[in-house]
């Protein structure tokens, strides 16, 4: 499966789960908001340019301590809009998952299929 896809020059990420479910929610947000830097950093964008964040937490009782997390890795100003529900995650009882669509690095910074600025592009990043 793709961990991310790049498509006409926007960025769009799977789920991101922790790897260490035994850590705390803030320990796991950690590791999902790593996980999402690194993919951003592979398709050569960054967290500066998000649209949007959906964050699904397996308990609402958590969300002091994942926004806590969240506050400090965003940048002041440039906040994406952001969803934060619970749901019941596939094999796992605890933690939180990120999905996060960001903005399209800058012009130049990707190939376009046309070799146009706006050309079609399509790349998967990353298969599990």
């Amino acid at each position: 499966m793709s961990q991310a896809v790049v498509c006409n020059g926007m960025v769009f990420l799977a789920g991101q789960v922790a790897d260490d479910t035994s850590q705390d929610v803030g320990g796991q947000t950690r590791q999902v908001l790593a996980a999402i830097d690194r993919l951003l950093a592979e398709a050569g964008s960054d967290k500066s340019r998000l649209l949007a964040a959906q964050i699904f937490l397996a308990d609402m009782a958590d969300f002091a301590a994942m926004n806590k997390v969240w506050e400090a890795w965003v940048i002041p100003g440039q906040t994406p809009a952001r969803a934060t529900v619970q749901a019941a995650m596939a094999g796992r009882t605890t933690g939180s998952r990120s999905s996060s669509p960001p903005r399209p690095p800058e012009a130049g910074r990707l190939e376009h299929a046309s070799g146009k600025p706006g050309g079609q592009r399509r790349a998967d990043l990353g298969t599990a």
